[in-house]
């Protein structure tokens, strides 16, 4: 009865299921990936108890959620299962399969079930950007992840956005004077290093005034947090910058004001469409109420990249397909910055995620730029040309079939 009337609905290729049968396993962006590019009445979550799919629940939208627990290395198993839970279905269920996730086994044997009530079966090529329809193979292009915040959630376990990363939301960021002044300080970077270890110790106390100078530069935060700095070009030629109620202007000095300039170098991307989402500081943070014993396992694991309470995500984006995450250094780079960065953006970003290392010198040592080479989902960007190379990156991804 099931092959009678279900063999009707695999003539043609559909977006709207009844339910949807998804692998779920460690990396949980192909399960998302389903619930995008088809509407569905409830998903289901074929998953071990390794891997709960609580998770995927902020997701559902006005969808029920289900669950099968299986046996991964089981493919009997798995069938048996599936087909119990299509037991409890009407006849006239329209149902699909996302086959993309799980073990090697758990796609056999739901595959299997797939086969014995002709639903439609799909798979997810992340490096073509398709969605293949398995019954013919035909294809598709799969919908894209428009929002930073949507990785985020996803492959974040008990934490939450603290700071949610719009340029927007920094005071007086769009004050033309500094803008003028962040793309000045790039061509004179190397004299602003001169000054990082004096600023430094001010970055963590806000409104307290100090005054630096080297050969080239000299800057201050007086009285009324009034923040002023003077360049001079090697042509002589002098410029002046004042602003009033800057509180923290040493952050800026010490490395803020790169964070902003490569937000400026990427943004056309994101007017032109290429990049769909951008943010600059994003923080995520533990929650609050978050003090269950899974809880504190979680923050007991995650230390290392946390330290206390949050981790801050100098600039990060997406092209719809992955999440970037960037680190900018604009002083010196430590072997150490690649492992963290690394870690993060694994968490973060899952199997897909690329770190991208930003620094505005080239590294001293030569066993970071070997750490770099031998990380998996991580690229050393440093020097004159740092955002060409960059750019040439991003333009290359955003436009890979």
């Amino acid at each position: 009865e099931w092959h009678g009337k279900q063999i009707k609905t695999t003539k043609t290729q559909s977006d709207s299921y009844d339910v949807i049968f998804h692998l779920f396993g460690e990396q949980r962006i192909p399960s998302l990936l389903g619930m995008i590019q088809f509407s569905s009445k409830k998903h289901i979550f074929v998953n071990s108890e390794q891997y709960p799919a609580d998770v995927m629940k902020q997701f559902l939208g006005d969808a029920e959620y289900g669950e099968a627990s299986v046996d991964p290395y089981d493919a009997e198993n798995v069938r048996s299962t599936i087909i119990e839970q299509i037991e409890k279905l009407p006849k006239d269920a329209r149902i699909a399969f996302n086959l993309t996730g799980g073990t090697k086994l758990m796609y056999a044997g739901a595959l299997a079930a797939c086969r014995k009530v002709n639903a439609t079966p799909f798979y997810f090529d992340s490096r073509n950007n398709k969605t293949i329809f398995l019954n013919d193979f035909d294809s598709v292009e799969t919908k894209l992840i428009p929002s930073v915040e949507t990785f985020i959630k996803l492959n974040s376990n008990d934490l939450s956005l603290s700071n949610s990363g719009r340029w927007n939301d920094i005071p007086d960021i769009n004050n033309l004077d500094r803008k003028k002044l962040t793309k000045h300080l790039w061509k004179q970077r190397s004299a602003l290093s001169e000054l990082y270890k004096k600023i430094a110790p001010f970055n963590d106390h806000p409104r307290r005034n100090f005054q630096f100078t080297s050969k080239n530069i000299s800057v201050s935060l007086k009285e009324g947090q009034k923040a002023e700095i003077t360049i001079k070009s090697r042509d002589g030629k002098v410029a002046c910058y004042s602003f009033n109620n800057w509180p923290n202007f040493a952050r800026y000095l010490s490395g803020g004001w790169f964070e902003e300039y490569t937000y400026m170098r990427l943004e056309p991307y994101l007017k032109s469409g290429q990049i769909k989402d951008l943010r600059i500081g994003l923080e995520v943070s533990f929650k609050e109420d978050s003090t269950d014993q899974q809880s504190l396992e979680v923050k007991r694991r995650l230390g290392h990249l946390f330290g206390d309470t949050y981790q801050e995500l100098d600039i990060v984006f997406t092209d719809g397909k992955r999440l970037y995450i960037i680190e900018c250094k604009a002083g010196s780079v430590k072997g150490e910055y690649v492992r963290k960065l690394e870690s993060i953006t694994r968490y973060f970003g899952g199997i897909g995620g690329r770190g991208l290392l930003a620094c505005c010198f080239p590294p001293r040592s030569a066993v970071v730029k070997q750490k770099a080479n031998q990380a998996s989902n991580v690229e050393l960007f440093a020097g004159s040309f740092l955002f060409e190379e960059l750019e040439a990156l991003i333009y290359r991804h955003c436009h890979q079939k």
